[in-house]
This record gives structure tokens, C-alpha cells and sequence, in this order.
């Protein structure tokens, strides 16, 4: 695919602001997340290990682990999710670049993942974090008539680095709770390069141009970004 600018276990290796607009009984809403994000902010993010052992050492994507936290009755989310990171490297392939960091299935367990990443205002040129429902991968390919909602932050925005990490926080909130309000959402994704970082959100082809339409103006209403471009519409090939 990759970026757009080029079964679910709760684990890592090879399988990783408002209230709900859709809270129902079988998943958490947005406000659960939320409830739960001051207690994640000590706990330990499994890459390369379970939600209970730390990642070995070795491990290369951007993460600074705290320590760990005792485990709660813990809230499902609607369906687990997957962290992924991948690094551009010239003449390397993207699938060999590709890391998949993990599978949350629990709202604590996105929180423990999330609170100990880098936030994407740190992270180096030609570095990107992806975040996709379930099994899926990050790539183009596995979304065919499908496409992507984009919205890029230039770095000559005064607060880029902070600005970039706001939306990339509220984006994550967005899929994880279900507040798009569409069933096509199946990932986010944030690409920084030498000279802006760019935020999308995967939608895959349900035959309804209405639900993709109303993706995007749902994006800009939950983002409220400022001093960025206009969202824009990217269809996969």
C-alpha cells in the first residue's frame, strides 16, 4: 500500500471528549474509553508480548514503557482492534517493513497500548502508526473500491507537533468508540513526512457512496482541526 502517502487476540506479535453517539451493550462507548485513560497512563504496552508481559527486548517502534498496572474487570470494545507501525525505507518493500504491535480487544487494553506509544508529533519522517479493525492490514490492497478520508497538517503550522498528536488521539477515540456511525470505518492511520504529517480513516466499499460521504463530514465535525488542509477524498486503486 501502504500509507496513504506513498483472529484477534488481545496481544502483541503476529496476530495487535464527548459522549457516545452509539453506546450499546455490546461494545464500550467513546465515554468508556475515556473513563478509563487516567488509569492507563501507568500501564505497560506489550509490544511483542501479552497484555500481562512486557515485550522482550529488540523491540525497534517507537514506544517508552512505564510500568505496569494491576488488571480490572475490563470493557469490551464492539470488536478488537490492531495497532501496526511501519517505517518508509528506500527499496524496501512495504509488507517487510510492516510491524504489527498488537490486538486490543478491551478498552483498558487500547489505553495500555496507546498511552505508551510515541505520540505522532515524535515520531521521524517516513514513520507511520495504523490502527485497523480486527485482522485487516494496513494496506490498499485489502480494500478494494474502497478508499480513504485524508487530512493533512502542514509542518509549517504553528503547533505542529502538538496539533498532529490532538487529531491523532481524537481519530483513534473516533474509530475505537464507533462514533463515525458507520459500519465501512475500518481504520485510521497517521503518516508523518519531512514536510506534514497527514491523518486518515479507512472505509471499505459497502455499495452505499452515502455512508463514505457521511465518514467524512463526521471526521470534520470530531477532529475540529485547525489551520489544516480540506479533508479529502483518496479512492484505493
Amino acid at each position: 500500500m501502504g500509507t496513504p502517502e506513498s483472529g484477534a487476540r488481545e496481544d502483541g506479535g503476529s496476530n495487535a471528549s464527548s459522549e457516545p453517539l452509539l453506546a450499546t451493550s455490546a461494545g464500550a462507548s467513546i465515554s468508556s474509553v475515556q473513563r478509563w485513560q487516567e488509569q492507563a497512563n501507568s500501564g505497560a504496552a506489550p509490544l511483542g508480548g501479552t497484555e500481562s508481559e512486557p515485550p522482550r527486548d529488540g523491540a525497534t517502534p517507537p514506544i517508552a514503557v512505564r510500568g505496569a498496572v494491576a488488571a480490572k474487570a475490563e470493557q469490551p470494545l464492539q470488536t478488537p482492534w490492531t495497532f501496526w507501525f511501519d517505517r518508509v525505507l528506500p527499496g524496501s518493500p512495504y509488507e517487510t517493513t510492516l510491524q504489527r504491535l498488537g490486538t486490543v480487544q478491551t478498552v483498558q487494553g487500547f489505553w495500555r497500548y496507546y498511552c505508551n506509544l510515541k505520540r505522532p508529533g515524535q515520531l521521524k519522517a517516513g514513520e507511520n502508526y495504523h490502527l485497523f479493525r480486527g485482522a485487516l492490514q494496513p494496506a490498499q490492497e485489502t480494500l478494494p473500491g474502497g478508499g480513504c478520508w485524508l487530512l493533512r497538517v502542514r509542518r509549517s503550522h504553528q503547533r505542529f507537533p502538538a496539533e498532529v498528536s490532538r487529531l491523532w488521539e481524537k481519530l483513534l477515540l473516533s474509530v475505537v468508540g464507533e462514533t463515525v456511525g458507520e459500519a465501512c470505518v475500518v481504520g485510521a492511520g497517521v503518516s508523518v513526512r519531512s514536510t506534514a504529517a497527514v491523518l486518515a480513516i479507512w472505509c471499505r466499499d459497502e455499495g452505499d457512496a452515502l455512508s463514505i460521504k457521511r465518514v467524512g463530514q463526521r471526521l470534520q465535525c470530531i477532529l475540529e482541526p485547525t489551520g489544516a488542509d480540506p479533508i479529502q477524498w483518496r479512492a484505493a486503486p
